[in-house]
């Protein structure tokens, strides 16, 4: 019987593996062909140029026909503003990164919470989502964000199935940072 579960459990693990190389591949793909990728990507590294720059954070964007007021979470911005323009290419896979990691932790909390079969399912429907792929296309806060709030949704539900305050906890600092 353990044997058995041994390679049930490897075989499990070799799907899951699976699916995580496929996404990455799939996500990876367009931008190893045309090196840039995105609909925001160049909006995002402007505003890291300007902080980088002045050293601050914009009042307005005047880089378009019409300036526009600055009001995207800044994070993203401020981390790019601390690399070279050099290394902003590579950081392009940041988003995949973090779109990986919040497949992952679908991953486990399904398969926790149901069962191995709903797990995959439920990680293969993230990952083969139209708008999961493209926002981790491009360069930018959604896919960061996404991750945040996925985990802040998950921590809420484990709070109100086990009554553990450290998941209220964890739930409420993950919403503080979607808006970073």
């Amino acid at each position: 019987m353990g044997y058995r579960m041994n390679v049930d459990s490897l075989n499990m693990g070799i799907i899951v593996a699976v699916l995580i190389v496929i996404s990455i591949l799939l996500r990876s793909y367009l931008l190893l062909k045309y090196n840039w990728v995105g609909k925001d990507v160049f909006y995002h590294l402007l505003i890291a140029k300007e902080i980088r720059k002045n050293k601050k954070l914009p009042e307005t964007v005047n880089y378009f026909i019409f300036p526009e007021e600055y009001n995207y979470p800044p994070f993203l911005h401020v981390f790019l503003s601390l690399f070279k323009e050099k290394y902003h290419q590579k950081l392009q896979f940041m988003s995949i990164i973090f779109d990986i990691v919040t497949g992952i932790l679908i991953f486990i909390v399904v398969v926790h919470t149901f069962n191995i079969w709903i797990a995959i399912f439920s990680t293969m429907l993230y990952f083969m989502t139209p708008i999961s792929i493209d926002n981790s296309l491009t360069l930018g806060p959604r896919s960061i964000a996404n991750m945040y709030m996925v985990a802040a949704l998950f921590s809420l539900f484990y709070f109100f199935n086990t009554d553990i305050a450290i998941f209220a906890i964890f739930a409420a600092i993950f919403k503080m940072r979607i808006r970073l």
